[in-house]
């Protein structure tokens, strides 16, 4: 044995009758025996004694190891997420739910940021997680809410605006007029929105107090 190994097939008379044969037949114009011969030849394959071995024990020795490091920062990371998503079913349940509609959870999710430094603070929820978790649930439910609300026509503002001002049990004269001079609404969008969405949002709020104090006034 030289540890050399060759293959060589030929397609002669001592072949096998199969579809090949049928298709060189075709080929041949049906000359059976008398078509020239067909022949097929593997490459030659040379492996040296135990050279398989020491090539695949050198591919695995090139296999880098596991960063031990990288594996504890992913699990990390989804812990972190496993608990951020828990504190965002918390704020859910416990002060958005019972909001009548997405216009009003706006209102209120600004009114718990700080205007100054862009954190949010709820009683409740900041005290029963850390903080940094807590301002990031409420932050992610506030952006939630306002993108919902960008894809809201503006008979919709209009609906929603009058059911804040029933929830909130004010005036609905005073409530537009308030709006329309101090424009509060403009400091309920969240910091990450887009000048473009802010505008929308904006533009929506202040049609809607024209709506609705026309109709007030028995104009429209």
């Amino acid at each position: 044995m030289t540890g050399r190994v060759a293959f060589n097939a030929d397609f002669g008379t001592n072949r096998r009758i199969g579809s090949h044969e049928c298709e060189v037949k075709d080929r041949t114009g049906g000359q059976g025996k008398n078509a020239p011969g067909v022949g097929f030849a593997l490459p030659e394959v040379s492996v040296g004694p135990g050279e398989g071995k020491r090539s695949v024990r050198k591919e695995m020795d090139d296999i880098p190891a596991a960063n031990p490091f990288i594996g504890r920062a992913v699990a990390h990371s989804a812990l972190n997420l496993c608990r951020l998503d828990g504190v965002i079913r918390h704020a859910k349940e416990l002060i958005l739910a019972d909001l009548p509609n997405d216009l009003t959870k706006v209102v209120y999710l600004a009114s718990l940021r700080d205007c100054n430094t862009g954190h949010y603070f709820h009683p409740q929820i900041s005290h029963q997680n850390d903080s940094t978790s807590a301002s990031h649930a409420l932050r992610l439910c506030h952006e939630e809410v306002f993108a919902r609300l960008m894809a809201m026509p503006l008979s919709e503002y209009v609906t929603q605006l009058g059911g804040y001002i029933c929830y909130a049990h004010a005036d609905e004269a005073r409530v537009i007029d308030t709006w329309k001079s101090l424009a509060a609404y403009r400091a309920t969008v969240p910091v990450k929105a887009s000048a473009l969405d802010a505008e929308f949002f904006f533009g929506s709020v202040e049609a809607a107090l024209i709506v609705l104090d026309a109709r007030r006034l028995g104009t429209l």
